[in-house]
């Protein structure tokens, strides 16, 4: 990617049929912020993982950088807390994260990744079908870059193709 040209990014599962029950910025600053953070602390790896279950969609970010001990990832949540002040960053990222899924009734977990370093899950519902006929709107700006950056396109409703 322009920014980060040593990271791979990888993708697992589809999201070709997923549709976030929000505000499309709202969604792109969670990913933004956990993409960031991926970026920030990865050596050379970021794994993305999407999933659903019909009712509610969970999106995992993962890198193999150092990683956090549990006790780092608690407080790692807190807002303005900066865990390493060597990189640039205010603290207030993940605390923005778990501020903005929870106000849409979703849920960060912070574990270890599989490729070794930090895992940032959210999970969020999912917009009822029968209710919503939103327009399409496809994401494809983070994973062309190789980094999440703001999307151009403003619709109140994406249906996020990853």
């Amino acid at each position: 990617g322009k920014l980060n040209p040593h990271l791979a990014i990888e993708q697992v599962g589809n999201a070709s049929s997923l549709v976030f029950a929000g505000e499309v910025e709202d969604f792109e600053e969670v990913l933004g912020n956990l993409m960031e953070n991926a970026a920030k602390w990865g050596r050379s790896k970021i794994r993305v993982k999407i999933a659903n279950d019909g009712h509610i969609f969970t999106v995992s970010i993962g890198d193999d950088g150092p990683g956090l001990t549990p006790d780092q990832m608690n407080e790692a949540i807190k807002r303005g807390k900066r865990l390493d002040e060597t990189k640039p960053g205010t603290g207030l990222g993940l605390s923005i994260v778990s501020d903005t899924v929870r106000e849409y009734g979703g849920d960060l977990k912070l574990g270890k990744s599989t490729l070794g370093g930090l895992e940032g899950s959210v999970t969020l519902p999912l917009a009822m079908k029968s209710s919503w006929r939103p327009k399409p709107f496809i994401c494809t700006g983070w994973l062309l870059s190789k980094i999440c950056l703001p999307c151009t396109s403003m619709v109140r409703m994406p249906t996020w193709r990853l």
